[in-house]
């Protein structure tokens, strides 16, 4: 999961933030299981995700999809083709 690389994100500053902080177990097993389940709300395909996701991997495995974690390409960045996105996200091809 992608999340778990963002350790001080999604296991120190937000519950900090939010004083959940007490919540977060201290091994790693424990830790991703806390992202299943405390975050599963923000990772649970909506509709605005699912355009991007039919985009990217096709209609059929798009409505198989149950979680997924979004990103927008910032609108004061460089304009990227869909070539070079599929270059910077192998996992798109």
């Amino acid at each position: 999961m992608a999340c778990d690389a963002h350790a001080s994100q999604f296991y120190e500053f937000t519950p900090w933030a939010n004083g959940t902080l007490d919540q977060v177990p201290k091994d790693w097993e424990g830790k991703k299981k806390y992202l299943l389940t405390g975050w599963k709300a923000f990772f649970e395909v909506s509709e605005e995700m699912y355009e991007g996701l039919e985009k990217w991997y096709g209609e059929a495995k798009a409505k198989n999809v149950k979680f997924a974690e979004p990103f927008e390409i910032a609108d004061y960045s460089n304009k990227y083709s869909d070539d070079r996105i599929r270059e910077m996200f192998p996992m798109f091809n």
